[in-house]
């Protein structure tokens, strides 16, 4: 929650050409969407995998379930959650991600990403967080709650924090027509959740939140906003002065090897003009442009999925629409014996009806939240 609203920063975007392997230790999900970490991680972290529908199925259990943001699985896969789905129906699933070089910081926030990376001598961490929200259309410095870019450093840790309203929130309450608040105690109803990372960005910081509903999102006042569980993790596992670097990255490549990978995703703060224009540029500074597939590369690149996919010439099409599962057929008629014709009636009851009951289809997906 920032107090100095009306902050100008300047944005910057990079490129990443990752050469050297991470060491990334496997941890367990945490609830919602999970933290993410694995073993012996190449330039990318996480994976691409196809995953085959189940009769109880719907797209936000299998979101929840594997830790995926639901609009990136709704995105990669051309879906919407009015669409029943149909179990045996195979879909994309992708948690993929190029992690920002760290240049030494113990944290990177990655603005287009909305992840938190923590890196560590013994690997690497993602975390999903929630950042500043990308306009106030009713103030008179629109990208005033926009997340800061630059390097800090943590400068103070508390736990069950007292939030002291800036001023600047004041007013939009006001404006707003809720109850105007000037502080809120450690609690349920605290917004800073149970843990408080101040930044050398006065007034900004890492905290957690009473609505995790939230994570994910751009909506934030500039902090950096995490489930109280991660939250809980991080501050446990993070000394003051350590180095924190939040950057604007919604383009990145990553080599590995005769693999070519690259992710595109939203551009929330509109910094890049003509994201084609962009990517392409960092193709060729990267040396790479007679090693992508063109057509590859324009996919990624209008699709903006947030996930890493490989794009080098002779790579499976990123995200082909699967085939459809087949349409169940009816069983054929049995043939009667005659002594059934014998004692068959007019009207046969339901139970005697040659066709099975096709295989019910899986749920209609309940999203949790809207995007």
């Amino acid at each position: 929650m920032p107090i100095l609203s009306k902050r100008k920063v300047l944005l910057a975007v990079g490129l990443l050409l990752a050469s050297s392997s991470f060491s990334v230790p496997l941890s367990g999900a945490l609830g919602g969407l999970p933290a993410l970490a694995q073993t012996a991680a190449p330039p990318t972290l996480g994976r691409e995998w196809v995953y085959t529908i189940q009769p109880t199925d719907t797209l936000s259990r299998i979101a929840n379930r594997n830790g995926l943001d639901l609009r990136r699985l709704l995105s990669i896969n051309g879906l919407s959650t009015r669409n029943p789905l149909r179990a045996g129906q195979k879909i994309h699933l992708s948690d993929r991600h190029i992690p920002p070089p760290s240049q030494g910081a113990a944290i990177v926030v990655n603005i287009p990403d909305g992840l938190l990376y923590r890196y560590e001598p013994t690997g690497i961490t993602l975390y999903p967080v929630a950042l500043g929200e990308p306009n106030d259309e009713d103030a008179s410095d629109p990208a005033r709650w926009r997340t800061p870019i630059g390097s800090f450093k943590v400068v103070e840790k508390r736990k069950n924090p007292v939030w002291n309203v800036p001023r600047s929130i004041q007013e939009e309450m006001r404006r707003d027509g809720k109850e105007v608040l000037t502080k809120v105690k450690a609690g349920p109803e605290n917004p800073l959740g149970t843990r408080w990372i101040g930044l050398s960005a006065w007034g900004y910081g890492i905290h957690g939140t009473n609505a995790p509903s939230s994570i994910g999102r751009f909506s934030t006042h500039g902090c950096v906003r995490m489930r109280s569980e991660h939250v809980e993790a991080l501050f446990d596992s993070l000394e003051k002065g350590a180095s924190v670097r939040i950057v604007y990255q919604p383009a990145k490549l990553a080599v590995q090897g005769s693999a070519i990978y690259l992710e595109v995703g939203r551009d929330v703060y509109r910094q890049i003009p003509d994201m084609h224009a962009h990517v392409q540029r960092l193709i060729r500074e990267a040396g790479l442009a007679d090693r992508v597939d063109p057509a590859h590369v324009h996919r990624v690149v209008k699709a903006r999925w947030g996930v890493a996919t490989r794009v080098e010439r002779g790579a499976p099409t990123p995200f082909a629409k699967l085939q459809p599962p087949p349409t169940p057929q009816p069983s054929p008629s049995p043939m009667p014996s005659p002594s059934a014709t014998l004692s068959a009636t007019p009207s046969a009851s339901p139970s005697s009806s040659p066709f099975t009951t096709p295989p019910h289809p899986a749920s209609p997906s309940t999203p949790q939240e809207t995007p």
